[in-house]
C-alpha cells in the first residue's frame, strides 16, 4: 500500500497505469535514471508503487535506499530530484525548469509510526511536511516544488519519526542531507524539452557510486545490482556517511541460515520447498563501508511461475580484510604448552544452561547491535519451543537505563497484547528482571519469557529464555531465574 504525499501539492492518489504505460529503461551505466513513456507522471508513479525490496523483477524503480534504525526495526529512505509534472514550464530563466525535489519513506518496523521532515532549502526559512500514519510496510512521499536545479550545495533535512500521531513520543530524529553534483545538471535540464522523456537524480551523495558486477557472484548483472542497493541500505544503518563498495562473492552454504532463521513460518516453508526442487542458493557477500567489512549471506530464489526474489542478512562471519588467498592466512598463536585451547565465547555461555545440549543458532554482531541465540538439539531459531537469547547494544548505556527500556518495552507489549501478563520480579539502578506472559494475541505465539536487562561501561545487554512449552512450572521458572543470573555474574562478556 502506497499512501499519498503532503507537501506542495494535494496527496497523490493511487493510479492505474495503463497497458501503454512502458516500463523503464536502465540504459547505460549513470548517476541518471531515465525514463521513456507516453505519460510521464504516471509512469513515474507506477515505478514508485513497485518498488519493494527483496522482489527483483518488481523493482522498477532502481534508485539507492538508505536507513537507519528505530524501535521495533528501520525506516527506510530514498531522495531525488525529478521533472515536476504538474507545473507548465514558463520560457524564460529558471521558471523553464520546474522541479520536484522528494523524499519516499517506507516503514520497516513492527509498529506504525508518524512522520515530520523539515526541509532547509538555501535562503529560505525551513518548512516542515507532516505525515499521516505510516503502517509497517507502506511507503509515504515526502515533496517540495523548485524551480531550477540546486546543485554542488546540500539541502539539509531533519527526518523526526514520532510513535504516536500527537507527535509527544519521538523515536528518532535523523539529519540526512540531499546532494546533485552541477556535472548533471545539463543532462537533467536537457529534459525540459523532450515531454515523454523523465530524468530523475538520486539523491544521497554517498551511494553516487553505480553498482558494479562482482566477482564470484553467479546471479545476473540486473539481479547484482539490486542485490547492491539492497546491502547499501543495510550498511548505511551503521555507516551513513560513506560508500558501500560490493568487493568480492562467492557460493555459499551456510549450516544455518540467516536468512531462514528470520523469515516468517509461511515464507521459510516455501524457500525449503524451493530449496528441496532445487530453486534456492546461497551466496555471501563482502561489502566495505570506510574501509569497513562486512559479510552478509543472500539468498537467491527463482520462483516455479518466473522471476527471481532475493533476501539479504548481514553474518558474524566476516571474509579475510588482507588480500591473501583463503587458505594462506596465517595461523593464530598457539596455546601455551600443556593448555587446553580457550573456549570460544559462545561455548563459554552455552555451558552455562541447564545442560541439554543448547547449540548456537544464531550469532550477529553489527556496530550498534550484537545478537547470539541458543536453541535445543533438533531446533533451529526460525522453529523453537524454547530459546535462549543474549543481545548487546554498544553505546546504549550512556542514554538508556534497565527500567526505562523496560517501560518502554512493557508499553509497545501491552499496546499490540493487551492480555500480556507483566511482572518485575526485581530491580536496581543498574539492572532490572522481569517476565511476561503472552495470551491470545493475534499474530504471537503464546509464550512465557524471562528477561534480564543490565548495563556496564562498554554496552546494555538482554539476556533471556523464552517457552513455547506453556505453563511453565515454578520449578522451570525457578531453575531459569537461577541460570539468567548465573550467566550475567559469569562476567562472559566483552
Amino acid at each position: 500500500m502506497v499512501q499519498g504525499s503532503r507537501g506542495d501539492v494535494e496527496p497523490v492518489k493511487h493510479v492505474a497505469a495503463p497497458p501503454s504505460v512502458a516500463r523503464m529503461e536502465l540504459g547505460p551505466p549513470s548517476p541518471l535514471v531515465h525514463v521513456r513513456a507516453c505519460h510521464v507522471f504516471v509512469t513515474v508513479l507506477l515505478m514508485f508503487f513497485t518498488t519493494r525490496l527483496g522482489h527483483a523483477e518488481d523493482r522498477a524503480f532502481p534508485l539507492p535506499y538508505r536507513a537507519f534504525r528505530v524501535e521495533g526495526g528501520s525506516i527506510a529512505i530514498q531522495s531525488g530530484a525529478m521533472r515536476d509534472p504538474e507545473t507548465p514550464p514558463v520560457g524564460f530563466g529558471k521558471l523553464r525548469y520546474p522541479v520536484r525535489y522528494f523524499l519516499v519513506l517506507e516503514n520497516e518496523a513492527n509498529a506504525p509510526v508518524w512522520a515530520d521532515v523539515e526541509w532547509h532549502f538555501p535562503d529560505e526559512k525551513p518548512k516542515m511536511i507532516e505525515s499521516k500514519r505510516v503502517d509497517p510496510g507502506d511507503t509515504y512521499w515526502f515533496w517540495r516544488r523548485k524551480f531550477g536545479l540546486i546543485c554542488d550545495q546540500t539541502i539539509p533535512l531533519q527526518i523526526r519519526i514520532h510513535s504516536d500521531a500527537e507527535r509527544k513520543t519521538l523515536l528518532k530524529a535523523e539529519n540526512v542531507s540531499l546532494y546533485f553534483s552541477c556535472e548533471l545538471k545539463e543532462p537533467f535540464l536537457e529534459q525540459f524539452s523532450h515531454s515523454s522523456v523523465a530524468v530523475i537524480l538520486p539523491g544521497w551523495r554517498e551511494m553516487g557510486e553505480t553498482p558494479v558486477e562482482v566477482s564470484g557472484s553467479a546471479a545476473a548483472a540486473d539481479l547484482q545490482r539490486r542485490v547492491q542497493y539492497a546491502l547499501w541500505k543495510e550498511e548505511s544503518k551503521d555507516y551513513p556517511d560513506c560508500g558501500h563498495k560490493a568487493a568480492s562473492a562467492e557460493g555459499y552454504q551456510p549450516p544455518e541460515s540467516a536468512n531462514l532463521a528470520r523469515m516468517p513460518e509461511v515464507q521459510r516453508k516455501r524457500a525449503e520447498l524451493a530449496r528441496d526442487r532445487g530453486n534456492l542458493r546461497f551466496e555471501k557477500w563482502l561489502v566495505k563501508s570506510c574501509d569497513q567489512p562486512s559479510a552478509y549471506e543472500v539468498l537467491i530464489m527463482t520462483s516455479p511461475e518466473g522471476g527471481t526474489e532475493f533476501r539479504v542478512e548481514k553474518i558474524a562471519e566476516v571474509m579475510p580484510q588482507t588480500a591473501e588467498p583463503r587458505g594462506q592466512q596465517a595461523e593464530p598463536p598457539a596455546a601455551p604448552s600443556g593448555s587446553p585451547p580457550a573456549p570460544a565465547q559462545s561455548e563459554r555461555l552455552s555451558g552455562l544452561l541447564d545442560g541439554r545440549g543448547w547449540k548456537l543458532g544464531y550469532e550477529s554482531k553489527q556496530a550498534n547491535q550484537e545478537i547470539t541465540e541458543y536453541v535445543l538439539p533438533g531446533e533451529t531459531v526460525g522453529n523453537w519451543t524454547e530459546l535462549v537469547s543474549i543481545q548487546a547494544f554498544p553505546g546504549a548505556q550512556n542514554r538508556a537505563t534497565p527500567g526505562g527500556v523496560m517501560l518502554g518495552a512493557k508499553e509497545q507489549t501491552l499496546k499490540k497484547c493487551p492480555k500480556t501478563t507483566w511482572n518485575v520480579i526485581h530491580e536496581s539502578s543498574n539492572q532490572v528482571l522481569f517476565e511476561y506472559l503472552t495470551a491470545k494475541c493475534r499474530g504471537v505465539d503464546d509464550e512465557h519469557e524471562l528477561i534480564m536487562i543490565f548495563l556496564n561501561d562498554r554496552a546494555l545487554y538482554q539476556v533471556s529464555y523464552a517457552s513455547k512449552k506453556l505453563p511453565v512450572t515454578e520449578a522451570q521458572r525457578t531453575q531459569w531465574i537461577a541460570i539468567i543470573e548465573k550467566v550475567v555474574a559469569s562476567g562472559s562478556f566483552p
